[in-house]
């Protein structure tokens, strides 16, 4: 992010929070995979907020 955030040519749009879990979730999965990414959305944002400042 540090790159993106200090070169305005950067051409990164946008970042995927999409996670392709190994098991399915009929196969017991005790996790989800919304919480996950909006977790990691999250994450993002603030690394953005703090790396760009």
């Amino acid at each position: 992010m540090r790159y993106h955030a200090e070169h305005e040519d950067s051409q990164l749009g946008q970042i995927s929070t999409e996670f392709i879990p190994n098991l399915d979730y009929g196969e017991g999965c005790g996790y989800s995979l919304f919480e996950q990414s909006t977790a990691c959305a999250r994450w993002m944002r603030e690394t953005w907020t703090q790396t760009a400042s």
